[in-house]
């Protein structure tokens, strides 16, 4: 039986993180994820291999234009 439901892909997931590597090895301890280090635009990143997945993990700092975490 053929799926009507329409099908996605994607190249990567990109997170931003004031504490890149503390979220690394959360996803590292926490479901076995290869981590690799790197440094991107003079700033460290933390590339995860998950599941045929690549998460990117990159830092943000106080002066940086995101926006803000969301409140719990």
């Amino acid at each position: 039986m053929a799926s009507d439901a329409p099908h996605y892909r994607r190249d990567h997931i990109h997170l931003r993180s004031p504490d890149p590597e503390a979220i690394g090895a959360w996803f590292d301890a926490m479901l076995g994820a290869q981590v690799i280090r790197s440094m991107q635009q003079s700033k460290p990143r933390i590339d995860l291999k998950l599941g045929g997945a690549d998460i990117f993990i990159m830092a943000v700092g106080p002066n940086d234009k995101v926006n803000p975490a969301p409140v719990q």
